[in-house]
């Protein structure tokens, strides 16, 4: 399935911070679903907890 993972950079702030990880169910060529994931599940995914300096 399909995912997406956000990252989020505060006023002020120069680094973006994981925020969540969405992943998509499709059905018939459309978004059936969308479940929400928070940032636990970036290190087994090696995905950084942050980008940018």
């Amino acid at each position: 399935m399909p995912a997406a993972a956000s990252y989020l950079r505060r006023d002020g702030d120069s680094i973006f911070r994981a925020f969540k990880l969405d992943v998509l169910r499709i059905a018939d060529g459309k978004i059936a679903e969308i479940t929400t994931f928070g940032v636990s599940t970036f290190p087994p995914l090696n995905l950084p907890a942050s980008l940018g300096s």
